[in-house]
C-alpha cells in the first residue's frame, strides 16, 4: 500500500481526475482517501491524501491492521451471523460519492443497514473522519439485538415517540462510549491520531446519558427519531 499526501500547491498542476475519488498523479493511478488537516488545523493548509489501493480496502486493513478494533469488528460480526433476518451474514463497506464534490467543506456520514450487511459511508473530509464514521457503524452493528428489539412493532405500540428517541439515542450513547474506548486503546497501541476519537468531547460534556438526553432531546436528531416512530407505526396499519 502506498500512501502519498499532497501539501504543496505546486504539486496539484500534476493531477487529471479521473473520478470524483480517482486521480492520474505523476502518471500513476491513484485513489483519493480524503483529507488531513496540518498540524494547525487550518482547511487551507490541509493534505490530500492518495493510495494506490480503493478507499474500502484501505479503510478495512486500517481496521484490521489494529487489534482492538478488529477485535470490536469480530464481536459485531458475530452478532451479524446470528442475526435472523439478515439477508447477509458478512459486514460490507459501501462507499457514496457526492453529488457536488466539496473537498474540505464536506461533512461525513454514515449509516447501517443490518438486513443488508452494509455500513454505507459518504465520503467525507479527511481519512480520520472516514475512519471514524466507519468504526461507529461497526459499534451499531454489535448492538443491533438492543436495536432489533426497540423497532419490534408490538414494542412500538406499547411505548410512544419520545420514548423511542430516548432509547435509541441512549443505545447509540452506548455507543459512542464504545468508539471512544477503542479509539483510545488504538492510540494507546497503534499510534492512531487523536482526531479519530472525534466523540471524545462528548463524553467531556454529557458523562452520563441522562445529562446528554437533556441536550439532545430537542435537536434534529432526535426529532428524526421522532419521525421514524412514526412512519413505522402508520406503516403497520397497512
Amino acid at each position: 500500500m502506498t500512501i502519498i499526501s499532497l501539501l504543496e500547491s505546486s504539486e496539484y498542476k500534476d493531477w487529471e481526475i479521473i473520478s470524483q475519488d480517482k486521480i492520474i498523479y505523476q502518471g500513476k493511478e491513484y485513489y483519493q482517501i480524503g483529507y488531513k488537516k496540518n498540524r494547525e488545523g487550518e482547511a487551507g493548509l490541509s493534505q490530500t491524501v492518495l493510495s494506490d489501493i480503493s478507499v474500502e480496502d484501505y479503510l478495512w486493513n486500517r481496521i484490521h491492521q489494529c487489534a482492538p478494533v478488529e477485535k470490536l469488528y469480530n464481536e459485531a460480526l458475530k452478532e451479524q451471523k446470528e442475526n435472523k433476518n439478515a439477508k447477509k451474514i458478512d459486514i460490507n463497506l459501501i462507499l457514496e460519492k457526492l453529488d457536488s464534490p466539496n473537498g474540505p467543506e464536506y461533512q461525513s456520514s454514515a449509516s447501517s443497514n443490518f438486513e443488508e450487511g452494509e455500513i454505507v459511508v459518504k465520503l467525507g473530509k479527511t481519512e480520520n473522519e472516514m475512519l471514524s464514521s466507519v468504526i461507529f457503524e461497526i459499534t451499531n452493528f454489535k448492538q443491533q439485538k438492543l436495536f432489533e428489539k426497540i423497532d419490534d412493532i408490538e414494542y412500538l405500540k406499547s411505548i410512544d415517540a419520545d420514548q423511542y428517541a430516548k432509547e435509541t439515542e441512549h443505545i447509540e450513547y452506548n455507543g459512542i462510549q464504545i468508539h471512544h474506548d477503542v479509539i483510545q486503546q488504538a492510540i494507546q497501541t497503534s499510534g492512531w491520531d487523536q482526531e479519530i476519537d472525534e466523540y471524545a468531547t462528548v463524553l467531556d460534556s454529557w458523562q452520563t446519558f441522562e445529562d446528554y438526553w437533556k441536550e439532545r432531546s430537542d435537536d434534529e436528531h432526535a426529532h428524526y427519531y421522532r419521525m421514524e416512530y412514526d412512519l413505522a407505526v402508520i406503516k403497520s396499519k397497512f
